[in-house]
């Protein structure tokens, strides 16, 4: 509306939807009304579409910074750029920006992907299942705190490509990372299976953060033979005694060579201690040491005994 007194300067401009100039000069200016588009000569009878406001929308041939605040929506088209300020924004959609197409719905629960995706967290993969969700169908499928620890539980048969991290070493023993059976007031059992038809499984520990050449223990079960606790090694490892401790202190111990030491006394519960009747390899008894047999004893063709001074071996 113009003042009292003054002239209104009004443009060339059609009140008709959909109408554009049909003869225009470079630098005259021209608008429909009714779309609410504002255009600019750039030629004999070609022009820009500087603004156009429509209903409820404003669209701009070119960059554009917003400096505050706004609640609307920003479409940005082709390879226009749009600056959005650091607070106070909400953005509803993003198309083709940097001409790199964005897909997926923007939401309260979900995030904008390096690859112009909006996805939910269920959506993104490690490994080889969904990150941990309420249903309790997906890999790690829930995780809930309880006390300064945190219980994770797996969907069934998880597979994993490499190694399972965790507070193994904290000073309090509570907070480290423990196996526990998610049913209340249940015992625990962790099983070690094979797959398919094979019928041997163990529990392996190694003296290295690189089990390729290590010395190791295994329980283990071998088919329908035996079970085996196992001082073992990889590659090049070193075979070491097996030794069992009780109370504080070593108890007993079981050397390379087969050689069987009790700290305490070795009592045969049944009132019988069982010894062969032939020495079939060479042996010699430590210094400081003694031995006994029950007889009669041989000892068989190229072996022998050797006895230190200060020693016996006694044949009863």
């Amino acid at each position: 509306m113009a003042q009292s007194g003054f002239t209104p300067i009004i443009l060339y401009h059609s009140d008709t939807t959909t109408n554009v100039p049909t003869t225009i000069v470079s630098g005259e200016l021209a608008a429909n009304t009714v779309d609410g588009k504002l255009f600019l000569g750039t030629g004999t009878n070609t022009y820009k579409t500087l603004l156009n406001v429509g209903s409820s929308t404003i669209t701009v041939g070119g960059n554009v910074t917003f400096s505050g605040a706004f609640s609307t929506t920003l479409t940005v088209t082709g390879t226009t750029t749009g600056t959005l300020p650091t607070s106070g924004y909400l953005i509803s959609s993003v198309t083709n920006m940097a001409a790199n197409p964005v897909t997926g719905t923007p939401s309260s629960t979900t995030y904008l992907r390096g690859d112009g995706t909006w996805a939910t967290i269920a959506a993104q993969v490690y490994p080889s299942a969904g990150i941990p969700n309420s249903t309790g169908s997906a890999w790690g499928t829930s995780y809930s705190t309880t006390g300064s620890g945190t219980v994770v539980a797996l969907a069934t048969s998880p597979t994993f490509s490499t190694s399972v991290l965790g507070d193994f070493s904290n000073a309090t023993v509570a907070s480290r990372t423990l196996f526990k059976t998610s049913t209340t007031n249940a015992t625990t059992g962790i099983y070690a299976v094979p797959n398919g038809t094979a019928t041997a499984a163990s529990w392996q520990a190694t003296n290295a953060a690189d089990p390729t050449n290590a010395s190791k223990i295994l329980i283990a079960t071998n088919g329908s033979t035996d079970v085996q606790l196992v001082s073992g090694i990889n590659g090049t490892g070193t075979y070491l005694p097996l030794s069992f401790y009780t109370n504080g202190s070593q108890s007993a111990q079981l050397d390379t060579s087969a050689n069987f030491k009790a700290n305490g006394q070795l009592i045969a519960g049944n009132g019988l201690v069982i010894n062969a009747n032939t020495v079939s390899s060479s042996y010699t008894i430590a210094s400081g040491q003694n031995a006994m047999s029950v007889g009669p004893i041989t000892v068989a063709t190229g072996k022998s005994v050797t006895i230190p001074s200060g020693s016996r071996w006694v044949v009863l």
